[in-house]
């Protein structure tokens, strides 16, 4: 019997972990798909991107039937980009009652740290959220048909909500492992806490310029500094190097935490490279002058590769 879930038989972990699995790379295999559906890589994106790739009405309805009806309002079921911090409230929660599930039924401690280091992370990023991005949330942009300027589709809503719900169950997962046999690894923890520092840094970077486009309009700027002159999104790069760092704390867990980190790798790639687009396309001046500056060696998301 598994001792981080009593009362369950051998099987039926099992079949969670298929099931966690089968959830991250179905995700993976979503975000690909939107390479090559308007729909579907309109629903996933947000901010600048997603405004620039939206469908006017009279082109969405131009067919009849009820499935185009379904998929006309379907299309329509938008939320407000500030709703991110609902991901990382839902998380604290969820991820805290795991750890508190996974203690009472553990006896090694130390296989702990991960659940308890992911939930100061997601506290982070519910802090970040509500502190250095909350100045403009509760006031969002209008456009001229009176919708958040700044959405997401509820699609890439639940799907958020949903991540942070099937990640925490992971992590027990991997720490009921630990506790038959495997142990946690020192050095993927160190670059965990490290990339924490390094993205709280990109995103206080981003915070500045999101607030000071708040009092001035839609202008928008390159965002200045070391971090963003060698990589187009290194928010994104310390994003993968946290859960990469999560899944090699557990080395024994094999597939079921890597297959997080293909998913969030594989999502934050793809979108990496829309935003290089963006900036390229947008704020050429700006994004040549970043190139040149580190004597082009810059990447968008994998340093030394992409």
């Amino acid at each position: 019997m598994n001792p981080a879930w009593p009362g369950l038989r051998a099987p039926l972990p099992l079949l969670l972990d298929a099931t966690i699995i089968f959830y991250y790379l179905a995700g993976a295999v979503f975000a690909f798909l939107t390479c090559w559906s308007q729909t579907l890589r309109r629903w996933s994106l947000h901010g600048p991107l997603q405004r620039e790739g939206r469908v006017t009405k009279g082109t969405r309805e131009a067919g009849r039937g009820i499935l185009q009806w379904i998929w006309v309002w379907l299309d329509d079921l938008w939320v407000p980009k500030c709703w991110f911090w609902h991901f990382y409230l839902l998380g604290v929660v969820w991820n805290a009652v795991c750890v508190v599930w996974a203690a009472t039924t553990t006896v090694n401690g130390a296989s702990l740290v991960s659940l308890v280091l992911y939930e100061a992370h997601l506290g982070r990023r519910l802090l970040e959220q509500r502190i250095l991005f909350g100045g403009t949330s509760g006031r969002e942009r209008r456009d001229k048909d009176d919708q958040p300027s700044s959405r997401m589709h509820v699609v890439a809503y639940l799907v958020g909500l949903s991540f942070y719900v099937v990640t925490p169950i992971a992590l027990v997962r991997a720490v009921s492992d630990s506790t038959s046999g495997g142990r946690v690894a020192t050095l993927p923890i160190v670059l965990f806490c490290a990339a924490n520092v390094i993205q709280h840094r990109c995103h206080r970077t981003l915070a500045r310029l999101y607030c000071a486009r708040s009092r001035v309009g839609e202008r928008r700027e390159y965002p200045p500094g070391v971090l963003f002159r060698r990589l187009t999104c290194p928010h994104y790069t310390a994003e993968i190097a946290i859960y990469a760092a999560l899944a090699a704390a557990h080395p024994h867990t094999k597939t079921l935490l890597w297959s997080c980190v293909v998913f969030v790798t594989t999502t934050l790639v793809l979108n990496g490279l829309r935003v290089d687009r963006w900036y390229r396309d947008n704020l050429p001046n700006a994004y040549n002058g970043a190139h040149r500056s580190c004597g082009g060696c810059r990447w968008v998301v994998l340093p030394g590769v992409l």
